[in-house]
Formats: C-alpha cells, structure tokens, sequence
C-alpha cells in the first residue's frame, strides 16, 4: 500500500510534551514529504501555536488543530477549511458547570484563550497554548467578545491534576452526551468541542479535500482526542506510550515518542516501501532482459527466467548447476493462464486447479507448443502452478510472460525461505534477490502428474493426498491413482 497522507497528533508523539521537534524527527517529515507524501499536524493547540510547529517542521500543508474543530491552510491567506463552532446552550451550561465546582476551564477562538484567572504560571500557558491571552471576569464575558469580532467559540479545556481529571471525564461525558464532545488529550487537560468536531472528522474531510483514499491515510497519536482519527485512518498507529484506548483500536504500534516514533513511522511504511518499488521495477527490467531473479513464493523462494526465452532458462540450470534433464517448472500469475503453457488439459486438470490455485500444488500437464524444449528437459509435459503470493503474481504479470521457476538453491540443497538463505547459496551466481520477507509456507508444493491414464503423486507436499482425491472425485469414490515416490521434483 502507497501511502499518501500521514496525520501526526503533536504532543506525546510527534514532540516531548511542549517541546520543539528534534532534528531526527524533522529530518522523517522531510523524507516522507520528499516522497511525495503529505504530512499534517492534527493537534488540540490554537492555531497560533500549531502553526508555529508547522513551521519547525517546514510544512505547508493544512492544520488540523483545536481537536478537528478548525482545518485552516498554513500559507497565503490561512484560509479556513473547515470550522465547528460549540453550540450555544451547552456551552453556557459548561460555563455553569466549571464556575458551580471552582474548576480550572479555558475558553478558545480562533485566536484567542480567554481565562478568569491564571491559576498557573505565565511560561505554562505560553507552553501549551501560545497566542494572545485574555483575562475576562467570566467566560460568559470571553464569549460576548469572541461574538463582537465576528469569530466562533471552538474549544474549551479544563485544567487540573492527572486524578482529577480521571473523575472529571466520565462526569462530563455524562453530563453532556450527545451535546458535546468531551476527550482526554493529556493527564492534565480535558477538553470539549462540538458534539460534529472531531480529528478523525476533519481527517476524513482533509483526506477527501486532497482527494485520498482512506486506505492511504495514516493516523498517528498517544491520547483519548487521537482515538477517532486512529480509528478512521486506513492504518492507525499508536505509539508505544499511548493510552490504553488509543492502543486498543491501532492497527501498528511505533515506539515511543522519546524513541522517535515518527522515524519508524516514516522508516516503516513510506521509505522501507518506496526501496521495495524501486527493487521491484529493477527484478522486472532485469526479466525481460533476460536475466534471472529470486523472488518470494507461498512456499520457498524461486529463482525465475522468462518462460518463452530459452537462453534465459538456460541459465538457470548453470546457475544452479541442475542436471540438464530435469525439467523446470512454469509460475503462472492466474488460473486462466494454464492455456499460455498447456495443451488438451482434461477434466482432472481443471477439477483440480479450481480447487487448490493459488496454492502450493504443481500440476504436470501436456505442454504447449509454444513452451521452449530448454524448459521441459525435451519432454512433452510442462509442470505448472500458480502460487498463493500476491508479490510473485505480481512479479509474474509485470514481467509480461510466465516464468520458469525452480526453488531458489544449488540442486540438492536445501531449500531457502528467505532472501538471505538465497544469498548463502546463489550469491554472484544470479544478479538479482527480491526481498519479499520470509516464505509463509517454507515447504515445497505438492506436485501431481496428470499426463497419463491415472493421475500420480510425484511429490509430497503442503496438500495432502487425500485433499487431491477429493476434489478430483467428490462424490467420495475411490479413483485410481499411483504413488510414485521415486519421482521427486526440485
């Protein structure tokens, strides 16, 4: 998956609570931007001050700040995007709320905080909330002014200590459900926006306004305000010093935010990728010049040549020092494929590649005129399957062609499940390894010979003979068959 759109929650994991990004982290939000990926801030902060950590991080992109109340472009005229103002009623009733129990409660607009007194010192509040701050003898008072200049009231926080706060949540959540929307965004804040408000909203919004599918979108946070947008986003990721209900819905967890969680975000799903694409199209160019390329398979790795090129398949048996009469088989990236290779395929055939393809079977089958004499060992049959890997298909349909593809080893070794078990055999022997990870399977396919009067087990494998019987007579009748254990494929 190419991602497009990464939304990193600020405090706790993008930064240190309050502090500036570090070098490190700045330098992984160049390097996703570089590839073409857009990142954005989706904080609780006043614009004001998320805009000063869009600039830290030289980003232009939108701001999603105030909890997903305000989306406000960074450059030019910092138009507003998206606004959610807290609705009326409920809002005066917090006011009532706060002033009846003695609490610590910050009223938000666009530009402003305004507060009936600073109960902490001045550098606390230039550290968590930057911007213009407003002594008003009550909130009521801050909100008539925010009216007279024509802005919207989008936040409210409540400030105390961590214990405090565990009882203020649910107290709120039940005082105001479904008339505003009440998070957790720190141990010491609990806030309140619009019951519409939300980051994984105005994520939603911001995804569709840059026209990218939710697949693509990557949401990362560390508190109860980032669990909407972890939860929205086609890849939720926490990092590993969220809380609990962050981490119960994230689809990755990163490091923690001291470790830069960022880094291994951007390592993990943006740079590790973008080298993937670049290997990939490398192992294609290399195919179709002829050349040979190990690649990952359901069940070992393969080194494969384009079917219909008998110099390149030539190289396969000197590569892997294969005795020159033992065929090769043929990698097919779709069931329908069988007809490029194959010739007068009977009922068994079809019977049986519709039961167990994509899979680790290898059917042996009549082969078509068309596949070269170096592939088959001079014979009339071709061994063909198509494995239940979405990289190998991929490889295969890219390439344009079938490939002729043995177990990735020198004959008579053992076969390898990783890229570096590849390496230890066919280093300087092919001039291409694409690393997919380990095989899932790591057992050789099943192989069947279907060519003659009665079908033959050649190889056992992951499908078991039983399994085969069945599909080929499911009514539950005994067919014939032989097992020919001396007949072994590698």
């Amino acid at each position: 998956m190419a991602y497009r759109l990464i939304a990193l929650d600020l405090d706790g994991t993008a930064v240190v609570d309050g502090q500036m990004p570090t070098p490190a982290v700045r330098q992984a939000v160049a390097a996703a931007e570089a590839c073409g990926v857009r990142v954005v801030l989706a904080t609780g902060r006043p614009y004001p001050s998320a805009l000063r950590y869009a600039e830290a991080f030289g980003l232009t992109n939108p701001i999603l700040c105030f909890q997903g109340s305000l989306v406000k472009q960074v450059g030019g005229e910092q138009t507003t995007l998206l606004a959610e103002s807290m609705p009326r009623a409920p809002l005066l009733e917090l006011f009532e709320y706060a002033a009846a129990r003695d609490l610590d409660l910050t009223l938000y607009s666009e530009r402003a905080l305004y507060l009936v007194g600073m109960r902490r010192p001045k550098p606390f509040y230039d550290l968590w909330f930057g911007g213009e701050i407003e002594h008003v003898p009550s909130l009521a008072e801050g909100l008539r002014r925010i009216d007279d200049k024509g802005l919207a009231p989008l936040k409210c926080l409540f400030i105390d200590e961590p214990a405090a706060n565990d009882r203020l949540l649910p107290a709120l959540r039940a005082e105001f459900a479904g008339r505003l929307d009440i998070v957790r965004s720190h141990d010491m804040f609990v806030e309140a926006v619009s019951p519409l408000a939300s980051k994984g909203r105005s994520l939603a919004f911001l995804a569709e306004y840059f026209g990218i599918p939710r697949a693509q979108v990557i949401a990362m946070g560390d508190s109860g305000n980032d669990v909407s947008m972890v939860r929205w986003a086609g890849l939720g990721v926490a990092v590993a010093n969220a809380s609990p209900d962050v981490l119960a819905v994230a689809d990755w967890v990163a490091p923690t935010v001291e470790e830069n969680a960022v880094g291994a975000l951007v390592e993990r799903f943006v740079l590790r990728p973008a080298a993937f694409d670049r290997a990939f199209e490398a192992a294609v160019s290399l195919l179709r010049a002829g050349e040979l390329v190990a690649f990952p398979t359901d069940t070992v790795y393969g080194v494969g040549a384009l079917a219909w090129d008998a110099a390149a398949v030539a190289k396969l048996y000197a590569a892997k020092l294969r005795p020159a009469g033992k065929a090769i088989p043929i990698l097919l990236a779709d069931p329908a494929d069988i007809a490029l290779v194959a010739r007068d395929l009977g009922p068994a055939a079809r019977r049986i590649a519709e039961r167990f393809w994509p899979g680790p079977l290898t059917l042996v089958v009549p082969k078509a005129e068309r596949v070269p004499a170096e592939v088959s060992a001079g014979g009339d049959s071709v061994a063909v399957r198509v494995p239940d890997h979405a990289l190998a298909r991929d490889l295969i349909r890219a390439a344009g062609a079938p490939l002729a593809t043995t177990s990735a080893n020198l004959s008579g070794r053992p076969s390898p499940v990783t890229a570096q078990d590849v390496a230890a055999q066919l280093s300087g022997c092919i001039p291409f390894i694409l690393d997919g990870g380990p095989c899932p399977g790591g057992v050789a396919s099943t192989v069947v010979d279907l060519t003659g009067p009665r079908p033959a087990l050649l190889r056992p494998g992951p499908i078991s003979l039983e399994d085969i019987l069945a599909a080929l007579w499911p009514d539950g009748r005994s067919g014939p068959y032989f097992l020919n254990a001396n007949a072994v494929m590698q």
